[in-house]
């Protein structure tokens, strides 16, 4: 199998990108996968920013949690960081959370456009698709996308555990493509 480094990318990368992360390396680990390197960071600088003055800089803590009761132990060394020319550098693919997020990756780094998409576009094979199906709702700011408008109040455990059970489901997905891509 080619050597495959993936970067996933939200806003904070504290929730979505993070649980991604922390799942995706445990199936990596489990399913003794070699080859297939995940990282992650996030794209709201200022927030991330404030993180780092305040050193609150591991994953939320509901999400570690969440995953910790499931045995995603990974979760656990988590760090934020952001999304830099460097992170970028050393990825071969860039997963997005959302639309929004993958235009402002492409728009601040042209150099790396082509390698940017959602991760639901990578999944599916296109993002020629309503937004709507490509962005996936964030804990912060559940009622964004449609899958969980109206249906929960944000910051609650309740959103996080959706979350994570929608990265979980993520990172399966794309482990699978990977795995059928270099059959």
């Amino acid at each position: 199998m080619k050597e495959y480094n993936i970067l996933v990318v939200c806003s904070a990368n504290k929730g979505r990108s993070a649980s991604y992360h922390a799942y995706m390396q445990h199936l990596l680990t489990e399913k003794k996968i070699d080859g297939i390197n995940i990282d992650s960071a996030g794209v709201n600088f200022r927030v991330i920013e404030g993180f780092h003055k305040t050193s609150d800089l591991g994953a939320e803590p509901l999400v570690k949690n969440i995953l910790v009761r499931q045995g995603i132990t990974e979760i656990q060394n988590h760090k934020v960081k952001m999304v830099d020319r460097e992170v970028l550098q050393k990825s071969d693919l860039v997963l997005t959370y959302n639309v929004e997020m993958r235009n402002q990756i492409r728009e601040m780094f042209p150099d790396f456009a082509e390698y940017v998409m959602t991760v639901r576009g990578f999944i599916l094979g296109t993002e020629n698709v309503n937004p709507e199906i490509l962005n996936v709702d964030d804990a912060y700011y559940p009622n964004d996308g449609k899958l969980y408008r109206g249906k929960i109040k944000p910051q609650t455990s309740k959103a996080y555990a959706k979350v994570c059970a929608e990265s979980k489901r993520l990172a399966e997905k794309t482990l699978e493509k990977l795995l059928r891509k270099n059959e």
